[in-house]
Formats: structure tokens, sequence, C-alpha cells
């Protein structure tokens, strides 16, 4: 036989050999693919996704900042009369924040739920002063200042978040469980404990 011939038949031999080998290694390293059957019933990915972590206020309010820079929200002349967060932790992380704003004549909610921050139309007038924020303690501040007695109320209820509203100058933390409501009040200048 020619040498030639002898030459190619064992280079295609050889590369057979060499993708076969390939195939075998990949079948036996890659999973099932979610319409791959294997005489049972495929195999579907069902574990759940991570939720996004909760987050302070001050982290939300950071992103906001993002939202008005790209003009995807419009705060100019923007007052806030309210904030509420929650799913709050004992550390003051929420799993939402609301944040309720006057402009001009125009009420409406900021919304953050941990991924974004969305304006909703709210029909009626806030009538608690606005808010400064140099001139208050911030929620994070108020669950620092006061995590003993929060986490305490908290491990009495059974319960592992509350909800935080800010309005006329007062924080109320709710408790909320089987057991009822607890709430704790604090001035929100000083974090005094009101109530």
């Amino acid at each position: 036989m020619n040498s030639g011939v002898i030459l190619i038949k064992s280079a295609f031999w050889m590369v057979l050999a060499a993708f076969l080998c390939c195939c075998a290694c990949a079948c036996l390293t890659a999973g099932p693919s979610e319409n791959q059957t294997s005489g049972g019933p495929s195999v579907i990915d069902k574990t759940p996704r991570d939720e996004p972590a909760n987050v302070t206020f001050e982290n939300a309010w950071q992103k906001l900042s993002y939202y008005e820079s790209t003009g995807a929200l419009n705060l100019t002349g923007v007052t806030i009369h309210q904030i509420y967060g929650t799913g709050v932790d004992a550390r003051g992380n929420a799993s939402s924040w609301i944040v309720g704003v006057q402009q001009g004549n125009t009420s409406s909610l900021l919304v953050y739920d941990r991924e974004s921050w969305r304006q909703v139309s709210w029909g009626e007038s806030f009538t608690s002063p606005y808010i400064t924020f140099d001139q208050i303690l911030l929620p994070t501040e108020i669950y620092d200042t006061n995590s003993q007695t929060i986490e305490n109320t908290m491990n009495a209820n059974g319960v592992k978040d509350s909800d935080i509203d800010l309005s006329d100058g007062v924080y109320t933390i709710s408790i909320r469980s089987s057991n009822g409501l607890s709430q704790l009040r604090y001035n929100a200048t000083t974090g005094e404990l009101l109530s």
C-alpha cells in the first residue's frame, strides 16, 4: 500500500478517535439539559434565585440620585414629607422604602424595592411638615442607637423585621406578630424614646 494512503488513513483514524474522546468527555461532564431525559423525567433547575439584599435608607437614597442624574425621575423642587420602610431588620435594612414627596401642588410616592426606584402618583396632599435630612437622625441611626430595645421587642414578639415610619418629627417602629402590634416611638431629632 502506498505510504501516502496509509498516512491519510492513520490521520483520519486519529482525528476520529480524538473527536469521539472529546464527545465522550463532554457527555460525562455535562449535566442534563432542561429538555434532556434519561429514561425518567427531565431535570429542570428549580433553584430559587437569590433575593436582592435589604438595603439601608441611605444606600437607597444614594441610588435615587442616579435616577435623577439620568433624567429617569424629575425631582426638581421636591420636598420630603414622609419616609416609610417595610421589612426592616434589626440593623435598619429594609426590603422597600417609600418616600412621600410634594412637588409644587403634586403629591407622589417614591418607591424603592431593593432594585430600583419608581414614582407613583398620590392623590392626597401631605399635611406633615417637610423633612430636612441634616436636622434628623436617619432610619439606620435610630436602629443603631436603640438596637437593644428594638431587638428585645422583636424577639419578644418572635419576629425578625419591623416597619418604620417618619412623620411629624417622630419615628414609629411597628412590630407586628400573632401577639398583636407593638410600637416604639422615637424623637427624629434626638433619637429619644417617646413611648
